[in-house]
């Protein structure tokens, strides 16, 4: 039978001479007197003796017991989780309960888009402010950011790159995340319903969806806390039965949100570096994005990048039931023209993410959309938009 650990063994039975003189070393002193008979009734009462004596402090014995104790402890071990295991997992999913109860309340749930948001670091925003894209980027799934994590540990994240229309350079965008994506969804997480990746970023992520918007808010791909969140789709989108309408997509920007937008800063993941669609020049170099279900690769070439209120809610329905004005508002509010036609027989692809450019409030959005496209598809010409519409947040 097992014991605590710390408890000791309190009786020893003595079953020898011999085991009696490793126990009692005086007791060669009393054979002797029971040699010579000085002590004979003594030695009689002794022998007949069937008491098991309690080994106080004899360590020698102690230590021989809890020795093959722990030897038959350490077998059972082998099948026995061990004491207190319990207990830490308990500790540390409390631990973990009070870190997301804790990143949520700093963020804020949202109404149908789950996002949460906070009070963001603005003086880690506004550093690195004047960095810009360096050279040409890379092919898709080439070339690495070091990326920081909640916890402050550096792991990396792949980045992609083709920014051309050509049907090769398409085609080598896309062509591995479904399966990528598949990978995911049997080895890491069974929630994946997808891959994402755009140009001239380091969005290079699985998404994930589950049938509560705000579940993946403060979880990372192993389903444990994280500030930083994943990349998950609309509760609505029902990808098992293919593409919807619109395609929404949330992910966090808890570092590039407040003005003057920076590009390409490590320090950005998730959908922080979206927002560099701010900028035309972006815009002109990224004219497609990469998002694939765990069966298909798909193309989608952007026609719109714009600030919203976050009270305008109808882009983000999966089905909208005013789908024309949604195609028509979103292009009136982006920051660029795309020159990109858009009915409403097509499939769009729509990413949100949070923003402070209009004031420290969690009133207003950043969002890019695009629609389904062959590979091979032209690019447009891309210009600035001289009358995007304001939000009014």
């Amino acid at each position: 039978m097992k014991t605590k650990i710390g408890e000791k063994m309190n009786k020893v039975k003595i079953n020898s001479l011999k085991g009696l003189l490793k126990a009692y070393p005086g007791a060669a002193l009393l054979a002797a007197l029971v040699v010579v008979g000085s002590v004979s009734a003594g030695a009689m009462a002794l022998s007949g003796n069937t008491d098991e004596p309690v080994l106080d402090n004899d360590s020698a014995v102690v230590d021989e017991v809890e020795e093959n104790k722990e030897k038959e402890d350490n077998k059972e071990d082998d099948k026995t989780p061990a004491v207190n295991k319990e207990e830490t997992k308990d500790a540390e999913d409390e631990k973990k309960d009070d870190e997301s109860a804790e990143g949520e309340a700093k963020e804020g749930e949202e109404s149908k888009e789950g996002e949460t948001t906070g009070d963001n670091n603005a003086s880690a925003s506004n550093s690195d402010s004047n960095n810009s894209t360096s050279g040409t980027a890379n092919t898709s799934e080439t070339g690495e950011a070091a990326a920081v994590s909640e916890e402050g540990k550096t792991e990396t994240v792949s980045t992609g790159g083709a920014t051309a229309a050509t049907t090769e350079e398409i085609k080598a965008s896309s062509m591995s995340l479904a399966a990528k994506a598949k990978t995911h969804k049997e080895t890491v997480n069974s929630d994946t319903i997808g891959w994402i990746n755009v140009p001239n970023t380091n969005i290079h992520y699985p998404v994930v969806q589950y049938s509560d918007n705000s579940y993946y808010a403060a979880k990372d791909y192993n389903k444990n806390y994280s500030k930083n969140g994943v990349i998950y789709a609309d509760y609505e989108c029902n990808f098992s039965k293919g593409l919807a309408t619109n395609n929404i997509l949330y992910g966090h920007n808890w570092t590039n949100c407040w003005n003057p937008i920076r590009i390409n800063n490590a320090n950005d993941v998730m959908f922080a570096q979206l927002a560099a669609f701010h900028y035309l020049d972006v815009a002109q170099k990224t004219p497609f994005i990469y998002f694939s279900t765990t069966s298909k690769d798909y193309v989608w070439q952007v026609f719109a990048a714009f600030y919203t209120e976050a009270t305008w809610t109808d882009y983000i329905y999966a089905y909208p039931s005013n789908f024309a004005n949604v195609i028509k508002e979103a292009k009136a509010r982006s920051l660029h023209n795309y020159n990109v036609s858009v009915t409403t027989s097509d499939k769009i692809l729509t990413l949100s993410t949070c923003t402070r450019i209009y004031g420290n409030h969690n009133n207003q959005r950043f969002v890019v959309m695009a629609k389904l496209v062959p590979a091979g598809t032209a690019s447009t010409t891309i210009t600035a938009n001289p009358n995007f519409k304001r939000p009014n947040c």
